[in-house]
């Protein structure tokens, strides 16, 4: 009997008659008869060492897929770890440039007089005389100002002009 339509083969299958060759779906699939395409027989051997060689090419087929993901992933870490790595001495580098920088940088300022000193300069060594006119500063040029007492700019006692 036929599995898809419970019937012998080469009988009606739902009603309507099957193919020369007798397989429900596919008339190139010869499943009666132990010939091939071209109607010479079979060889059982030759089906299975096919079958064998389809399978083997799957299965080499997956191992090389895991082969490749497993490189893949191998590669990736070592990149990974290696950039990580890289980019450690470059910051390392960095570092070490801003610190010579802020060496030169200290150097300066500690060959530079003391605050001190650099008042003792500016006001004569009292703060007190601060605000009191220096030799060679600048008088202005003699005008004056006066406000407005009258006109639009005046506030009155509200604020408002």
């Amino acid at each position: 009997m036929s599995p898809a339509s419970g019937a012998p083969p080469g009988e009606k299958r739902d009603g309507r008659p099957l193919p020369r060759n007798g397989h429900p779906r596919n008339p190139l699939i010869t499943t009666t008869s132990s010939k091939s395409l071209q109607g010479g027989p079979v060889d059982e051997r030759l089906i299975r060492a096919a079958a064998a060689l389809v399978n083997s090419i799957a299965d080499q087929a997956r191992r090389d897929e895991e082969t490749y993901w497993r490189a893949w992933k191998d590669a990736s870490r070592v990149f990974f770890d290696r950039g990580v790595e890289v980019g450690r001495q470059q910051l390392g580098n960095e570092i070490f440039a801003e610190e010579e920088k802020f060496g030169r940088h200290m150097s300066t300022i500690r060959r530079l007089p003391i605050y001190a000193e650099l008042e003792a300069r500016r006001w004569g060594g009292r703060r007190e005389d601060f605000g009191n006119p220096r030799p060679g500063d600048f008088k202005g040029f003699g005008a004056t100002y006066e406000p407005p007492t009258t006109g639009a700019h005046v506030r009155d006692e509200r604020g408002a002009a």
